[in-house]
């Protein structure tokens, strides 16, 4: 093929802005991406000219959308279509490859029903899912990890004698789901325990933009994620590529799938902890700041050799490429 392999994201809710960061960096690469956006237009995360606002009202709008999506050569749908405008794709694109890719199910049977079936019923040439714990519900699914923002720009590490910055990751929703769950008053109440510990300064990820976000991120030691269901988030990957020691509660099956999503041998590099035993890890840290400036380095080392977007980017290019 002479032309650049041609890719429409279809999303509608973002993920931690997931389908954004692929298209920024498929964009970068070797791949002509763009994204129809079905949802709520004041809900766009990141501002693209790759982004396309699904209106059916507006003969101009759809008439940009039926173009794309007849030249390109795969529609990369992102959790599933809204029953409201899958009628829309089966008239029209029924025929198209569909790549379907899920996106933190919450629980295990098929964990959202219309997303399981409807990637069978649209005939999707592949089904993929986010490379780390979910795979223990779903046996049929190609793990794919996700990408870092682009906007991410890690720095070496220096030594940190004084304050110890830490990032902390809560959920908003309560949604009470078996793997995905991050709330929990119990671990709210032990967090802020934390930020009492001399020499520790807490931050919690809340109403923040990706660029503040990254800004925080560089200039802090530690990330905490989720430490309640065996899993963990994007929080933990980005705490990585920015050189933090990350802590979350990932178990055996997780550290598995994260080997298999990321195609290496080596274990993620993550300070396994609980409630039990969270607040006796950052005083020893505190107490002992060669190792923690040692872990920090190596976590960086980790993410640059094993995690970094040029890598990620290629397994998505080699994936189309072999589905044309």
């Amino acid at each position: 093929m002479d032309r650049k392999i041609r890719v429409v994201h279809i999303a509608h809710t973002f993920k931690g802005g997931a389908p954004f960061k692929l298209n920024s960096w498929l964009n970068s690469s070797a791949v002509d991406s763009k994204i129809i956006w079905l949802g709520r237009q004041d809900l766009i995360p990141f501002w693209s000219p790759n982004i396309l606002i699904f209106d059916g009202g507006d003969p101009a709008k759809k008439l940009s959308v039926d173009r794309v999506l007849e030249d390109c050569d795969f529609i990369h749908v992102h959790n599933f279509i809204p029953k409201e405008q899958l009628p829309y794709f089966k008239s029209l694109f029924y025929n198209k490859k569909y790549i379907y890719h899920f996106h933190s199910p919450r629980f295990e049977k098929p964990v959202l029903y219309d997303l399981d079936q409807q990637s069978y019923e649209m005939n999707a040439v592949k089904r993929l899912l986010v490379g780390n714990f979910h795979k223990r519900m779903y046996k049929d699914v190609k793990l794919m990890p996700n990408v870092v923002p682009a906007n991410l720009s890690p720095h070496r590490r220096k030594k940190n004698n004084n304050i110890i910055k830490i990032l902390f990751s809560p959920s908003s929703q309560k949604i009470g789901a078996r793997w995905s769950s991050k709330y929990d008053e119990e671990i709210l109440a032990i967090i802020n325990d934390i930020g009492k510990l001399p020499c520790v300064e807490i931050f919690s990820i809340e109403n923040m933009t990706q660029d503040q976000l990254a800004i925080l991120r560089s200039c802090s030691d530690i990330t905490i994620d989720e430490i309640l269901t065996g899993g963990f988030h994007q929080v933990s990957i980005e705490g990585l590529a920015q050189g933090n020691v990350v802590m979350n509660s990932a178990d055996h099956l997780s550290l598995e799938y994260f080997k298999e999503g990321y195609g290496t041998e080596e274990e993620a590099p993550f300070d396994i902890v609980s409630k039990k035993n969270i607040v006796q890890k950052i005083q020893y840290y505190i107490e002992n700041r060669d190792e923690l400036y040692e872990k920090q380095v190596r976590n960086q080392e980790f993410f640059e050799q094993y995690l970094n977007p040029n890598k990620v980017i290629k397994m998505y290019i080699d994936l189309y490429k072999s589905l044309l």
